[in-house]
């Protein structure tokens, strides 16, 4: 139980320990007497900073709030539960350490899995070329003229073979997403003639069943943006293929556009088919998930699109939503950064260290930088999203500076210098967000984490890998051996 402690305007400042159960005092390593009296601050070192948010929530809406945290103090990931009464509240943990180690071991598996989908697609590849490639020519007529009925079949073996080829294509960029392998090219450029050119590829299919296309693209304003050109193409032409495909007899395709006033581009596209039952959810962005149970309707899909498309456009600062109605259709959108929006943060190869734990830790972190732009979050969810970026920051520098000890990197303290100093500037930022949890300060802390982390990166990190270079298995021993291979 602990009694909160405020200052002279009525803000919680921290709180003071008034009892403790036996189990509480097991897992915090200390003996009742020793802490009964003494504030959160003085018991561990990061107390009130991890869990002011949540003790202020509780009291200022006067309901209890359950979350989970990493408590690095006790090296536990901790389910919480804090129940406010008057001036006191009661905090319960549940230690999830074990469970969510678990689950790591499971995301690792997952990770091999991966590779053999990215080692088994290359495979597959080689030979599907191979027989494309005769059957077009066959079908040219390169080897002599075909029999009306035998032209028909070569046609099937190349419809057959051009759609396992794009399955493999979905399955090799997923295993490239998941092993964060994927090479974006991010450039400038016109959104409006890669959308018309996807609206081409698909409207002879549209054609055969007198589905109608409305493009607003093709004659609306000009959108530039900042992305990666064959990365849109991609994800645009696999909205266009679902609408298509999900689509009735004579229906509508409709796409169209829009600027946000947060520098972003809105594309969406909607259908006039069968919907998808709302019970789906934010399932048919799972891989083999089409959102749809019955045979008759799903189409000859597996589920692999829009799991990719997802990964894709949220690696490139944007993201992916829809809504449907069942018996009408439904709409499906994606934002991607406009070529003036500077706020976004998009991880790209001139950023790689060359060490794979700092580059999927610099990639992670561009996510939930980038989380906190966006304008459908509440004040909640920001808070919580900026919660998890301090927390997987300071899991980054732990893991930063164990690969700098094993490298024997020469700059060693003067980089440590740099992760504390940034430690700090965010929390005086973060501070000024609570106070004031505007749209000015919410920018205000994302444009000093973009530069800071691009001037980190490209000034600092990247001479890291020089002296890591072949010491990637002792890396990885010694970052299991400090329990640092999993995230908070």
């Amino acid at each position: 139980m602990w009694k909160v402690v405020r200052d002279s305007e009525g803000n919680i400042q921290t709180w003071q320990l008034v009892d403790i159960n036996p189990s509480a005092e097991r897992s915090w390593g200390v003996k009742r007497a020793e802490v009964i009296g003494k504030t959160a601050d003085e018991i561990f070192t990061t107390a009130t900073e991890l869990f002011m948010p949540i003790v202020q929530k509780a009291f200022s809406e006067d309901k209890a709030q359950s979350w989970e945290e990493y408590f690095p103090d006790l090296d536990q990931i901790l389910k919480m539960t804090t129940v406010p009464f008057g001036e006191y509240f009661i905090s319960t943990g549940t230690d999830i350490t074990e469970i969510k180690r678990a689950q790591n071991e499971a995301k690792q598996a997952n990770q091999a899995k991966s590779e053999f989908l990215a080692a088994m697609s290359h495979e597959l590849r080689t030979p599907l070329n191979a027989i494309l490639g005769y059957s077009q020519m066959l079908q040219m007529g390169t080897f002599g003229k075909l029999l009306p009925k035998q032209k028909e079949m070569v046609g099937v073996i190349v419809d057959g073979g051009t759609h396992l080829l794009h399955l493999v294509d979905d399955v090799l960029d997923l295993a490239r997403i998941e092993s964060n392998q994927l090479n974006l090219n991010v450039e400038a450029f016109d959104a409006n003639g890669v959308i018309n050119d996807c609206v081409k590829w698909i409207d002879e299919k549209c054609a055969k069943r007198r589905i109608r296309i409305e493009n607003s693209f093709a004659h609306g304003p000009r959108y530039n943006v900042r992305s990666d050109r064959r990365r849109l193409a991609q994800v645009v032409a696999n909205l266009l293929s679902n609408a298509e495909k999900y689509n009735v007899d004579g229906g509508v395709i409709t796409i169209g556009g829009i600027a946000t006033e947060r520098e972003y581009l809105r594309i969406s596209v909607s259908d006039t088919g069968s919907g998808i039952d709302p019970s789906s959810g934010d399932r048919i962005f799972e891989l083999f998930d089409r959102g749809v149970d019955r045979p008759e309707v799903a189409g000859g899909g597996v589920g692999i699109g829009l799991a990719v498309s997802r990964s894709i456009i949220e690696r490139l600062g944007g993201w992916i939503d829809y809504k449907s109605t069942l018996g009408e259709g439904s709409e499906f959108w994606i934002t991607v950064p406009l070529s003036d929006n500077e706020d976004v943060l998009i991880w790209t190869d001139d950023l790689r260290v060359g060490i794979d734990e700092i580059d999927k830790d610099h990639q992670e972190i561009f996510a939930l930088t980038n989380l906190v732009s966006r304008k459908s979050l509440d004040s909640d969810q920001i808070g919580a999203v900026i919660q998890q970026m301090i927390a997987y920051t300071r899991y980054h520098f732990s893991r930063e500076e164990v690969i700098m000890q094993v490298a024997q990197y020469p700059d060693f303290v003067e980089h440590c210098s740099g992760h504390r100093k940034l430690e700090d500037q965010v929390q005086n930022l973060v501070a000024s967000w609570r106070r004031n949890p505007s749209t000015e300060t919410r920018h205000d802390l994302q444009h000093f984490l973009r530069d800071w982390w691009r001037n980190h990166i490209l000034a600092g990190d990247m001479s890291i890998s020089r002296h890591a270079a072949g010491k990637a298995k002792t890396i990885r021993e010694e970052l299991a051996a400090r329990g640092l291979g999993r995230p908070p």
